[in-house]
């Protein structure tokens, strides 16, 4: 948002609306290599600092990968996490990703980051799940 506050400019050419830092991929019917296509594209883009892929197997099973990008045009061979877990078997705690709150706003590290922000940031999978379980 505009009102951020120690946000640095976006980079040359971009508005602040279409800077991304975090991107979600998901899929359905498309394989992973589709899937890691669509990756490598995020990865390439300025400024995106985490890659996140999640396959939904019929209902059965969500597999996912968060890639952590350290430099533009390179997806990582290793995924920071690399886990699938069956929807019969949801549970809030068990699938967490951790993301670090200077990378997603682009705070500089001598600068503190805006009040009420978590550090990290704190994403429950399973929790994501029973909600979209649920509507």
């Amino acid at each position: 948002m505009n009102r951020t506050l120690n946000r640095t400019a976006p980079p040359a050419g971009r508005a602040i609306d279409d800077w991304v830092t975090l991107a979600v991929e998901v899929a359905v019917s498309q394989s992973w290599e589709s899937l890691m296509r669509a990756a490598q594209w995020w990865a390439s883009y300025s400024g995106v600092r985490y890659v996140l892929c999640i396959k939904l197997r019929s209902q059965a099973s969500w597999h996912y990968r968060l890639y952590e990008i350290d430099q533009a045009g390179f997806l990582p061979d290793v995924p920071q996490v690399n886990a699938f877990f069956p929807c019969d078997a949801i549970q809030a705690g068990v699938h967490v990703l951790t993301l670090d709150a200077r990378k997603i706003l682009s705070v500089p590290n001598n600068l503190a980051l805006p009040p009420r922000v978590n550090d990290p940031i704190v994403i429950d999978l399973g929790a994501v799940a029973m909600a979209a379980r649920e509507d």
